[in-house]
């Protein structure tokens, strides 16, 4: 997934180190993006696909995501939208910040599972606590006009109540600490050499066994190994429809697909749109930015 950098020296208050906003609609979210600080969003209403370093999240309201520096990622609804707007609680902090959280926790093995996961970490919150980060947060943007170093305090604040509510998730059951193989596998598949070969492809690579490998997937991505083989490919052949004129037939070969239906059935699903409508989309689009 490619995207544009965001900048801490831009968007954040340097006096702060943090700044927040609610944003009532993902369609006003930023495209697919990167940043040199850490953002933590909240799901206020509604849900929306995650797509976050070339992988998906499903995200429900009270799912707090935890994005690390250079995590690419975006928003989009799921097929089927209601119409019902998604909203999110965002959150971000410079790393600096973030550092002294880290200190204070004093838990090297809690901040590598935290920082080093492929994937962002997602713990559920229930109401009351939604409710509460929604409101302690907003005292960063109370105090930023008029008292720039008690906004700091409040932004302190709340970022360690929300690494609190991560490491109580992650220290119920050690155990779930994602196993070393299994972060070199996701690297590893990334390289379309790898995933073109579909899960019997996945499988040789892990070198485990494909119950082992359903079991992994679904404790720690929440998905089957099926349905993450299958985003990679269907992201991968959306970018040769994007940046190319191969012939869609040919894309979906190329991107590991042996069957046009399947693919075409797989890739409105993922995206809404057929593969035809998302290469004329991306046609007009490009000739309004150079008219």
């Amino acid at each position: 997934m490619n995207g544009n950098t965001l900048y801490a020296s831009e968007l954040i208050h340097s006096a702060v180190g943090s700044n927040c906003h609610i944003e009532r609609d993902i369609k006003n979210a930023s495209p697919p993006h990167s940043h040199d600080y850490y953002e933590v969003f909240i799901i206020l209403a509604g849900s929306c696909i995650h797509r976050v370093n070339d992988a998906v999240q499903q995200l429900k309201a009270g799912d707090m995501v935890f994005i690390r520096p250079d995590d690419t990622h975006s928003y989009e609804y799921a097929p089927g939208y209601t119409g019902t707007p998604c909203s999110f609680l965002n959150v971000n902090f410079i790393k600096e910040s973030a550092d002294s959280a880290f200190a204070y926790l004093d838990n090297r093995e809690f901040v590598h599972a935290l920082t080093k996961a492929p994937m962002p970490p997602v713990i559920s919150l229930d109401a009351a606590q939604t409710e509460a980060m929604v409101k302690k947060s907003s005292q960063i943007n109370v105090y930023e006009p008029i008292n720039p170093a008690k906004a700091r305090i409040a932004a302190r604040s709340i970022l360690i109540d929300m690494l609190t509510c991560f490491y109580l998730s992650y220290t119920q059951d050690c155990s779930e600490h994602t196993p070393k193989w299994f972060e070199e596998l996701l690297l590893d598949v990334q390289r379309n050499n790898h995933f073109i070969y579909g899960l019997g492809g996945l499988t040789e690579l892990s070198g485990k066994s494909p119950g082992h490998l359903n079991r992994m997937f679904k404790k720690y991505m929440g998905i089957t190994p099926t349905e993450y083989i299958n985003s990679l490919k269907l992201n991968y052949a959306k970018i040769l429809l994007i940046t190319t004129d191969m012939p869609i037939i040919n894309a979906s070969f190329e991107a590991g697909f042996d069957n046009l239906s399947h693919f075409y059935h797989l890739f409105k699903s993922m995206y809404g749109i057929s593969p035809g409508q998302i290469r004329k989309n991306n046609t007009q689009n490009q000739r309004q930015l150079q008219s």
